[in-house]
């Protein structure tokens, strides 16, 4: 007697999926929003293929206090030099076939649709790693006191350099916040992005969670819980926000002033797909996107390297 089992009818039997798909890649695109969330502007470019602003970069020096009788100085005009950023021009290119097509009409898996937003998503993790790096106008970049930016070379413009330190020590951490918001700097920092590392580090500054303090959370006449962990949700720094972001360098701690007057995205292009060209019986599709992170005064800003 036959006897009908999976392995009889295996030709009959149709895998089924769950709708939609997971993804196994990590992608970051935390950095845009969680900026935009503290203050950052977003404009779209209207001054050509750079983004370039004004900086007054030393005072009238004529400025003085005289007595009755006292000679006329000569006028000293203001100083003034002009920063320029390159917009960072990010691309994708996605290929269908004619075979794939025809395969997918039965709208079960859209494979095209995925492709389409997962290249999207590709970029934008592209550019959060950009933007967060030390070159292609990225925050470490912008956030240093030797670091060519926009145009102007540091190292003697003052007016253009970032306050740094490499004192990984509570005492380290509170010289740099004092030297941000010092004479000749006047920075007001709204927020510290800093790697997982480094908030372990920081959590590590008031002594190692689990061993040398825990905190107990009471709910009212309820159980109590105990956490012997560090409450990195709710971390401060001198009373601003320390927020952990995925793919910053693991020992750089940035001190930012991420007010709509200081800190921008401006967009030169936002995302755009366009059929690009056929290739035999495939059809070729190109993704693209351009914009830069501006960082307009630079002195405003704190950046901690080497931090161990």
């Amino acid at each position: 007697m036959a006897i009908t089992s999976t392995t009889t009818i295996a030709n009959a039997i149709n895998t089924a999926y769950e709708p939609g798909f997971r993804e196994g890649v990590f992608r970051n695109d935390a950095l845009l929003s969680l900026l935009r969330a503290f203050g950052m502007a977003e404009i779209e470019s209207m001054t050509g293929n750079t983004h370039n602003w004004h900086l007054n970069t030393t005072a009238n020096t004529s400025t003085a206090i005289y007595t009755e009788g006292a000679a006329s100085p000569q006028a000293v005009a203001q100083g003034w030099v002009r920063a320029t950023l390159s917009f960072i021009y990010f691309w994708s290119h996605v290929q269908i076939t004619g075979h794939a097509r025809d395969a997918l009409k039965n709208g079960i898996f859209d494979a095209i649709e995925a492709e389409m937003m997962l290249a999207q998503r590709d970029i934008a993790d592209l550019r959060t790693t950009t933007f967060l790096g030390s070159s292609n106008n990225g925050l470490q970049q912008a956030v240093s006191a030797s670091a060519t930016y926009a145009g102007i070379t540091r190292g003697s413009a003052a007016y253009f350099e970032s306050s740094t330190t490499s004192t990984a020590s509570i005492a380290g951490m509170r010289g740099l916040h004092r030297a941000v918001r010092d004479a000749e700097k006047g920075g007001n920092p709204t927020v510290n992005l800093v790697s997982p590392t480094l908030m372990a580090w920081y959590a590590g500054l008031a002594g190692t969670p689990g061993t040398s303090n825990f905190v107990l959370q009471t709910s009212g006449s309820g159980p109590s819980n105990v956490d012997v962990g560090y409450n990195w949700t709710g971390a401060t720094f001198m009373g601003k926000p320390v927020v952990e972001i995925p793919d910053l360098t693991s020992t750089v701690w940035l001190m930012l002033d991420t007010s709509a007057q200081n800190l921008k995205h401006v967009v030169q292009r936002p995302f755009e797909v366009k059929f690009h060209h056929n290739e035999g019986d495939s059809e070729v599709y190109q993704i693209t996107t351009a914009s830069t992170i501006a960082v307009e005064m630079p002195k405003w800003q704190g950046i901690g390297t080497s931090l161990t």
